[in-house]
């Protein structure tokens, strides 16, 4: 949804591209059976985390393309078993706390930066960064708060956190107003991605 048209087009995404979408777009990857790695990325970026568990991939995910070119196929050379009893099943991927997941490891796999990109890594706002996940980590827990002492409690807690998505949250539920309305992830990360100045990261190639 995100690249559009650019998927029926061989191209190459230039890093850090790929990986500050991961801050937005869940992943750019379906799964890892997309992907055919060198060994060399695995030496500079590291293994997977276990902590992570079947989560794992997202972090390691950004963490490669952060300093990582990505070269995109429009050909399907793999495909991909889904059934009821694989690790990602076992996950409820629309909690709150999947989403606090990833906040977790977006602050994890973005240091990469700061010795690939040092100068883009001091012009990053982890806070606005981060939005678009403590957005939906605060809306879907508020919905999974079943008592008014719990639901207020949960409010209490994430004005500590992020005060602004609270504010926000609560002057579009009261007044029908304010930035929430235009609000999607598309067009948010678009905007971030040029804040931050990064412009033409898209090489579009021959067949």
């Amino acid at each position: 949804q995100f690249y559009g048209e650019l998927m029926s087009k061989k191209h190459k995404r230039l890093a850090p591209y790929d990986g500050l979408l991961y801050c937005a777009l869940y992943s750019v990857f379906v799964s890892l059976t997309q992907l055919l790695i060198r060994r060399s990325l695995v030496d500079r970026v590291g293994l997977f985390r276990s902590d992570w568990g079947s989560m794992g991939d997202f972090e390691w995910g950004m963490r490669s393309t952060l300093v990582c070119n990505t070269l995109h196929l429009p050909e399907t050379l793999a495909t991909w078993r889904i059934h009821d009893h694989q690790a990602t099943a076992i996950t409820n991927p629309s909690s709150s706390k999947f989403r606090e997941k990833f906040c977790e490891m977006i602050i994890a796999a973005l240091p990469i930066l700061k010795i690939r990109h040092p100068e883009l890594f001091a012009r990053l706002n982890q806070q606005r960064l981060l939005f678009p996940y403590r957005l939906e980590q605060f809306t879907l827990g508020l919905a999974e708060q079943c008592h008014v002492l719990a639901r207020l409690l949960f409010i209490v807690k994430f004005l500590l956190l992020r005060p602004d998505i609270v504010g926000m949250v609560w002057q579009q539920r009261l007044f029908k107003q304010g930035v929430m309305q235009t609000y999607d992830r598309y067009s948010y990360i678009r905007a971030e991605l040029k804040r931050l100045d990064i412009g033409e990261c898209i090489q579009v190639l021959d067949a």
